[in-house]
């Protein structure tokens, strides 16, 4: 028996992925029939996942992995923006002023070196600084956390003046990571959960009653989303202020119980709210905002929920403000209905799984500060904010109906990803984060989604936007 006797599925879920990339190739030579084969796109993007650390939920992307997989080895890391805090990382100009006023800004993008050759696979933007991921599982952090804490606390804000390792346990390895403004949160390949607001002062957030394996974390302004494979959402703080010398706190617990899809639609049937429901549905993915959480379930509904707002009790006409942080425990815990509900018009029209038969995403979100965005193989980019109501008519923009893989939000300004490697970009100048140079005034907003010239020769694979900032991976174009 030939190898190309094998059933075709035999081969390309299951013998074919199994192989090093290099004897993919030279398979691809032996015939006509395995070069068509071996050139299969699922194929290469699970071998992106597998060899390159490649975050899952970087798969949106559905084209163009064979090539990217050639030249991923190693991308170049960008940022420009704001530059106030160290959040660019780049050292090269001598502190002027306070470090609040402090000004390097970069109104294009510019490779920021001290990350080449350490094999970056993501990168992530919180309020003032960065976090970076590489292929081992090792996370990279600049700028500056905790920044808005010594107002209210009195502790010291230092600085991470250039990419830095974040002291997690030796033996972890991260496969994805999440910013919010002052903190992170990011998920090991083993299902645990760690948070930081400082990067020598790493906790391990225990999620109670379940027995489900996290999938995805997502950072809000001030806490942590959290999601299990069995559909289950559960929330954490942020870490308390972190300062230096002081002991470090090795745990976190999550709020408890978890949140499913279902308890939603108990709650608002006990609240008489009409709720169309597909069967065997559940909460798949999560975005996570200042103060609100963006759900899309695996049959395609999208939900927006204020998981930060908590019931205060009035007596007498005045408020009790509780005695706990101002949040905590969510609304959303007891009474998800009263939080929000389903975004109808964003929502598939069909009850489809959202993953298709060949393991691709056919819908997708992405969320940061007030806005988000639900994307979906067909093209049309759906824009919303935290006041989005939930029968309101989804914003759209004629110049993002074009194979779009990936939106990200900024405090103002916007950008978009192309599966052809442009990332245009929209909104307010916010001190360069356009990145469109001296052309975008600013005093005035871009109401257009633009491209990037100065990224016209790079290939760009994943962006982020955060604060007033701004960053990209991307490697050579082939000419």
């Amino acid at each position: 028996m030939k190898l190309s006797d094998l059933p075709l599925d035999v081969l390309i879920q299951d013998l074919l992925p199994r192989l090093p990339y290099r004897a993919l190739i030279d398979l691809s030579k032996t015939s006509k029939f395995f070069y068509r084969l071996c050139g299969d796109e699922s194929l290469w993007k699970k071998l992106a996942l597998r060899e390159l650390h490649i975050p899952t939920y970087a798969t949106f992307r559905n084209r163009g992995w064979k090539d990217i997989f050639s030249k991923l080895h190693d991308p170049l890391v960008y940022t420009w923006g704001e530059g106030t805090y160290y959040r660019l990382g780049h050292t090269d100009t001598q502190l002027r002023g306070t470090l609040r006023n402090f000004r390097n800004d970069e109104s294009v993008p510019r490779e920021l070196e001290a990350l080449r050759g350490k094999k970056i696979v993501d990168l992530v933007a919180g309020g003032w600084f960065f976090h970076a991921l590489d292929r081992y599982g090792k996370v990279w952090a600049w700028g500056t956390l905790q920044v808005e804490w010594p107002i209210s606390r009195g502790a010291q804000t230092v600085p991470i003046k250039t990419p830095t390792v974040v002291s997690l346990p030796e033996d972890v390895s991260i496969e994805s990571i999440s910013c919010g403004r002052s903190h992170a949160v990011a998920l090991s390949t083993e299902g645990t959960v760690y948070h930081w607001n400082h990067i020598r002062k790493v906790q391990q957030v225990l999620i109670p009653e379940t027995t489900s394996r996290v999938i995805q974390v997502a950072a809000n302004w001030g806490y942590s989303s959290i999601l299990t494979e069995a559909g289950e959402l559960f929330f954490v703080p942020q870490p308390e202020n972190a300062l230096e010398g002081s002991p470090a706190n090795l745990t976190a617990e999550a709020t408890s119980p978890g949140v499913t899809l279902q308890n939603y639609i108990n709650d608002a049937q006990a609240m008489g709210q009409p709720v169309e429901a597909a069967d065997d549905d559940q909460f798949a993915l999560i975005a996570s905002m200042e103060s609100d959480t963006l759900i899309l379930t695996k049959k395609g509904k999208v939900y927006l929920f204020d998981t930060a707002h908590v019931d205060i009790p009035v007596i007498e006409g005045a408020r009790v403000e509780p005695d706990r942080p101002i949040g905590w425990p969510p609304l959303f815990i007891s009474n998800p209905a009263k939080t929000g509900g389903e975004l109808r018009h964003y929502s598939s029209l069909t009850h489809n799984n959202i993953v298709d038969s060949e393991g691709h995403l056919t819908m997708y979100i992405s969320a940061f500060y007030h806005n988000f965005a639900v994307y979906s193989l067909d093209g049309v980019v759906k824009l919303g904010s935290c006041g989005t109501p939930l029968d309101a008519q989804p914003r759209t923009m004629d110049e993002l109906n074009q194979d779009i893989c990936k939106v990200t939000f900024g405090d103002y300004h916007s950008g978009a990803l192309t599966t052809e490697g442009d990332l245009l970009t929209w909104g307010s100048h916010s001190r360069g984060a356009l990145g469109l140079g001296s052309e975008s005034s600013p005093t005035r907003e871009v109401t257009s989604p633009r491209k990037i010239e100065a990224l016209n020769d790079m290939f760009v694979f994943a962006a982020t936007f955060g604060g007033w900032h701004s960053g990209c991976l991307a490697f050579k174009r082939a000419h």
